[in-house]
Protein backbone atom coordinates (compact mmCIF):
# COMPACT_ATOMS: atom_id res chain seq x y z
CA UNK A 1 0.00 0.00 0.00
CA UNK A 2 3.11 1.97 0.22
CA UNK A 3 3.12 2.75 4.00
CA UNK A 4 4.24 0.14 6.27
CA UNK A 5 1.58 -0.99 9.67
CA UNK A 6 2.84 -2.26 12.45
CA UNK A 7 0.88 -5.27 14.81
CA UNK A 8 -0.12 -4.42 18.02
CA UNK A 9 1.61 -1.51 18.49
CA UNK A 10 1.30 0.58 22.35
CA UNK A 11 -0.13 4.23 22.25
CA UNK A 12 -0.69 5.32 25.64
CA UNK A 13 -2.36 3.00 27.55
CA UNK A 14 -3.76 1.02 24.22
CA UNK A 15 -2.71 -1.46 21.76
CA UNK A 16 -3.81 -0.69 18.20
CA UNK A 17 -4.43 -3.67 16.10
CA UNK A 18 -2.91 -1.82 13.04
CA UNK A 19 -0.46 1.11 13.12
CA UNK A 20 0.43 3.55 10.36
CA UNK A 21 2.74 5.93 11.82
CA UNK A 22 3.47 7.41 8.38
CA UNK A 23 0.46 8.52 8.07
CA UNK A 24 -0.97 7.94 12.10
CA UNK A 25 -3.48 5.58 10.61
CA UNK A 26 -5.19 2.93 13.26
CA UNK A 27 -6.83 0.41 12.34
CA UNK A 28 -9.03 -2.01 14.89
CA UNK A 29 -10.34 -4.73 13.70
CA UNK A 30 -13.70 -5.02 15.85
CA UNK A 31 -15.12 -8.00 17.48
CA UNK A 32 -18.68 -9.07 18.48
CA UNK A 33 -17.90 -8.19 21.78
CA UNK A 34 -16.17 -4.42 21.61
CA UNK A 35 -17.95 -2.02 24.28
CA UNK A 36 -19.13 0.88 21.99
CA UNK A 37 -18.55 3.30 25.23
CA UNK A 38 -14.86 2.10 25.85
CA UNK A 39 -14.32 2.44 21.89
CA UNK A 40 -15.62 5.97 22.23
CA UNK A 41 -13.30 6.86 24.70
CA UNK A 42 -10.51 5.05 23.38
CA UNK A 43 -11.19 7.17 19.82
CA UNK A 44 -11.53 10.55 21.63
CA UNK A 45 -7.82 9.75 23.27
CA UNK A 46 -6.23 8.65 20.18
CA UNK A 47 -7.70 11.75 18.05
CA UNK A 48 -6.29 13.90 20.46
CA UNK A 49 -3.22 12.57 19.90
CA UNK A 50 -3.55 12.87 16.15
CA UNK A 51 -4.25 9.26 15.71
CA UNK A 52 -7.25 8.77 12.52
CA UNK A 53 -9.17 5.56 13.60
CA UNK A 54 -10.81 3.24 10.92
CA UNK A 55 -12.75 0.53 12.58
CA UNK A 56 -13.42 -2.75 10.83
CA UNK A 57 -15.84 -5.69 11.89
CA UNK A 58 -14.75 -8.47 12.34
CA UNK A 59 -17.46 -10.46 10.31
CA UNK A 60 -16.26 -8.08 7.51
CA UNK A 61 -13.29 -9.65 7.24
CA UNK A 62 -14.30 -13.06 7.66
CA UNK A 63 -17.09 -12.44 5.10
CA UNK A 64 -15.03 -10.46 2.20
CA UNK A 65 -10.97 -9.89 2.64
CA UNK A 66 -10.37 -8.38 -0.65
CA UNK A 67 -13.67 -5.47 0.00
CA UNK A 68 -11.67 -4.83 3.76
CA UNK A 69 -8.39 -4.62 1.79
CA UNK A 70 -10.03 -2.34 -1.19
CA UNK A 71 -11.75 -0.21 2.15
CA UNK A 72 -8.22 0.30 3.63
CA UNK A 73 -6.60 1.25 0.26
CA UNK A 74 -9.04 3.60 -0.59
CA UNK A 75 -8.27 5.27 2.95
CA UNK A 76 -4.92 4.95 2.70
CA UNK A 77 -4.52 6.57 -1.14
CA UNK A 78 -6.94 9.64 0.33
CA UNK A 79 -4.99 10.42 2.92
CA UNK A 80 -1.38 10.11 0.59
CA UNK A 81 -3.19 12.17 -1.61
CA UNK A 82 -4.12 14.88 1.38
CA UNK A 83 -0.37 15.20 2.35
CA UNK A 84 1.74 18.21 1.33
CA UNK A 85 4.41 17.43 -1.34
CA UNK A 86 7.78 16.85 -0.15
CA UNK A 87 10.44 19.63 -0.26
Amino acid sequence: MGVAFRRQHPVGPYYLDYFSTELKLAIEIDGDLHSAAHDARRDAFLGSQGIRVLRIPVSYVDESLDAVGEAIRAVVDDMLADRPPPG
